[in-house]
């Protein structure tokens, strides 16, 4: 079997996409034919140990082409686009179908009501000239999660398979170094996205109760849209600095160490793909909080490895206080997490699955 992925990839650690796209093609690759073409023309920094697969970039196959391509993947038995909202996806479909070469769409939670919501009306637009048809002509779309599927509203054929991630980043034994209890959000300071606002919103509303009992939040994460001045406006806004720290990104190891001192993983975002940072967090043992534009806040809830909030000031400032009253629970949670996760997200079963998943629309 031949399969050619299309992304649009970069070195950004915060781009989920560029993240998890080479590790699918990297797995997979263990188990069928893979190349990638990435649209970007990005060199990527994949270490050269890890590339056993052909990266092709738009000189390769210009205007979308993919009969360009070097043999065999100038006639791959399926392609997987990654995305939905660039033009030259469009363009490369009319030669799949030209070539009667079926494709699978995965959005990335691009097509969840929330995220339609963003830009709607230039996405209103283009679904209509273009990418309603790129959408239509597919073989299938593949949701990360179930919830993305129910938030997509879509009737045609699909299935669910996500993302993985490593387990050798699992640390179930975390040493405490603060008499503090710490909520953590680590990810773009995309205010809107990721519900920030309803998050600081929350704490101030609560920020005497987290004072006495020592609750803090911590935000790490680069900025998004110039949205890191709004964050830091409504910080100060609120007055809270005391009990919520803005800090820079953090990746690798410092990230790993960050994630080992936190409590709980917190993300209220109002919409998603699969979150990766919530996947990281379930591996290393933390329990999370999440809101269900997360998309996997149910699956969390009913594996006792965190909690939901519904997208309100007063749900989310509610849990809050809820999860630290059961703070003697958060070893038995974070034990489930890390069983959890281990189970469901490692990349050798992801692949298993989609290399499946794949084989079985060709039939």
């Amino acid at each position: 079997m031949k399969i050619l992925h299309v992304a649009w990839l970069d070195n950004n650690k915060s781009n989920g996409v560029s993240v998890v796209v080479p590790n699918h093609i990297k797995y997979q690759s263990a188990l069928v034919q893979v190349a990638l073409l990435n649209t970007s023309n990005i060199s990527l920094d994949i270490p050269e140990e890890e590339i056993n697969y052909p990266i092709f970039s738009l000189g390769d196959c210009p205007q979308g082409n993919i009969g360009l391509l070097p043999s065999p993947f100038n006639d791959p038995d399926i392609v997987i686009f990654h995305g939905v909202y660039f033009y030259y996806y469009y363009k490369t479909m009319g030669f799949l179908l030209n070539m009667k070469i079926p494709y699978i769409v995965i959005p990335h939670g691009s097509l969840t009501s929330f995220a339609q919501e963003k830009k709607k009306w230039k996405k209103k637009i283009g679904n209509i000239l273009v990418f309603n048809k790129f959408i239509n002509n597919s073989r299938c779309i593949q949701f990360l999660t179930q919830e993305e599927k129910i938030s997509s509203n879509w009737e045609g054929e699909s299935f669910i398979c996500g993302n993985g991630m490593s387990s050798r980043t699992c640390i179930v034994d975390k040493k405490k170094n603060s008499d503090f209890f710490h909520f953590t959000y680590i990810g773009r300071l995309a205010l809107f996205q990721k519900g920030l606002d309803i998050l600081l919103e929350a704490c101030y509303s609560i920020s005497d109760e987290m004072r006495g009992k020592k609750i803090k939040l911590n935000i790490y994460g680069p900025d998004d849209q110039g949205d890191k001045k709004k964050v830091l406006h409504l910080i100060e806004k609120y007055k809270i600095q005391d009990i919520v720290c803005l800090s820079n990104p953090v990746y690798g190891k410092e990230k790993e160490k960050i994630l080992q001192n936190s409590d709980v993983f917190v993300l209220t975002s109002r919409f998603e793909g699969q979150p990766l940072s919530v996947i990281e967090a379930l591996l290393m043992g933390i329990p999370v909080l999440l809101t269900p534009g997360t998309n996997i806040a149910n699956e969390v809830v009913s594996n006792n490895c965190g909690w939901c909030a519904e997208l309100s000031v007063k749900d989310v400032a509610d849990k809050i206080l809820e999860i630290f009253n059961l703070k003697k629970q958060i070893a038995q949670y974070s034990l489930n997490a890390s069983k959890y996760a281990e189970k469901n997200y490692s990349w050798e079963e992801i692949a298993k699955k989609t290399v499946s998943g794949y084989k079985k629309l060709l039939r």
